[in-house]
């Protein structure tokens, strides 16, 4: 019993026999990330690791296994899925050594490939160690669960890694699996866009809100309404049953099911406190406790309002989007656009757009907000070094009443406030989310 772990490791590295692959790491398409994390392992600085953090089934661990297929599918390469029970039994360093004393050969750069690292006990302390004391281990790790992350750096000093997140698949990304049009790429999610003709299909884009950006809705094929039912079960429901009850002590996980199931239902809104708190029948102070954690797992984004708002009370409230707009269609009986109605659709492309914004804002040092004051509203503001953008989003185009919030924003914000952008899904908004840089 006492060397289970050891068989349990070799089962999971075939290669060290000359074993094949993983078949997902057979598959030929590769996320935009990719090329990124190809480059930290083979050229890379020494002694750091990388985390790879983002929500379940993203695709983490198909990178990790595509990787490992490219570089060194032999025993120079090591793949622990971390949240195996018996995998739990030895220290995360144990494992480490027996993977470089026995298995690895001396001499030569060599891989570490570690999925879901907060399950290992004690996982920062041993990533800092092997990486300042084995330059020629490279280790790339993921994880689901952001406040174990930071935990466990805060507990281990100044952390020897960078982290890199990985979210649900961008349109840019959708584009390219079927094979449709796309204009050339921009680092600035606020560019124009240079080839307005090279733009995937208005088609794409509605299927693309159904059916969202897990990597399962477009590779695996079920029966139409089953992939909703799998996305409840493999993301949301391990997320809120597991990560948060081991990595938190959340004791109240159906709290937290109703909790998101109200956020799926008004993504794209600004909520209070107090509102959801009312709704759900809970305490404020439960509401804030239960909405950290949904954070922590990666599914919901908290936009708040933009700085300088004079409103009182403004604090409790914040703009709230799924990660991803399929969850929009795992909670709730729709199936399609035409279930919604039309203020619906239009916070569901709200999500979709507010998505590809805020982490190519924060890539640039940016941060992606809202703006309310009175009956006046701008959907969102991209902050940068260059200012303040305010951002219209419609599913149609957007009429003159409509332009009230921008007008006002300009005025109230003279100084910071550039040229605002009208994104609408029968004008520009295909070709500007299309365009935007996803790693």
């Amino acid at each position: 019993m006492a060397e289970r772990w050891k068989a349990t490791l070799r089962a999971g590295n075939p290669w060290w026999e000359g074993g094949g692959v993983p078949l997902a790491a057979e598959r030929g398409w590769r996320r935009a990330v990719y090329g990124r994390l190809r480059e930290f392992l083979l050229e890379g600085p020494r002694r750091r690791a990388l985390l790879l953090v983002g929500p379940r089934r993203v695709g983490k661990t198909t990178l990790l296994q595509q990787l490992l297929s490219e570089i060194a599918p032999d025993r120079r390469s090591l793949y622990a899925s971390l949240d195996y029970p018996d995998l739990q039994e030895v220290p995360l360093g144990r494992l480490l050594e027996e993977f470089l004393d026995e298995v690895a050969p001396k001499g030569e750069p060599v891989y570490a490939f570690l999925d879901e690292v907060p399950y290992a006990e004690g996982w920062a302390r041993w990533l800092k160690q092997f990486a300042e004391s084995q330059p020629r281990l490279r280790i790339l790790a993921t994880g689901s669960a952001a406040a174990a992350l930071r935990r466990g750096g805060r507990e281990s000093g100044a952390g020897r890694w960078n982290e890199i997140p990985l979210g649900p698949l961008s349109i840019r990304e959708i584009a390219q699996i079927r094979g449709e049009p796309l204009p050339p790429s921009s680092a600035d999610p606020l560019a124009l866009p240079s080839s307005p003709a090279l733009v995937p299909s208005r088609a794409l884009l509605e299927e693309a809100l159904v059916r969202g950006g897990f990597p399962q809705m477009w590779f695996e094929r079920a029966a139409p309404f089953a992939p909703h039912e799998v996305l409840r079960e493999d993301v949301v429901e391990k997320a809120l049953f597991r990560d948060l009850q081991i990595h938190f002590g959340i004791r109240r996980p159906a709290s937290l099911e109703r909790l998101f199931a109200l956020l799926s239902r008004e993504t794209g809104r600004v909520l209070s406190l107090e509102r959801i708190a009312k709704e759900l029948r809970l305490s404020i102070t439960a509401v804030d406790h239960y909405l950290r954690a949904l954070r922590e797992t990666h599914l919901v984004r908290l936009l708040r309002c933009f700085p300088g708002t004079s409103r009182r009370g403004i604090r409790g409230q914040a703009k709230f989007l799924l990660a991803d707009t399929g969850l929009r269609f795992a909670f709730g009986p729709e199936r399609s656009l035409a279930d919604l109605d039309e203020g619906s659709r239009g916070s569901l492309l709200e999500t979709l757009v507010g998505n590809h914004l805020a982490p190519a804002l924060e890539r640039r040092g940016g941060l992606l907000t809202y703006w309310r004051e009175g009956d006046r509203e701008v959907d969102f503001v991209a902050e940068d070094a260059r200012g303040a953008t305010p951002i219209e989003v419609k599913w149609g185009a957007v009429a003159e009443g409509e332009r009230r919030g921008l007008r006002a924003f300009a005025e109230r914000h003279a100084r910071r406030a550039r040229p605002p952008r009208e994104l609408s899904a029968s004008g520009d908004l295909l070709a500007t989310l299309a365009a935007i840089e996803t790693a």
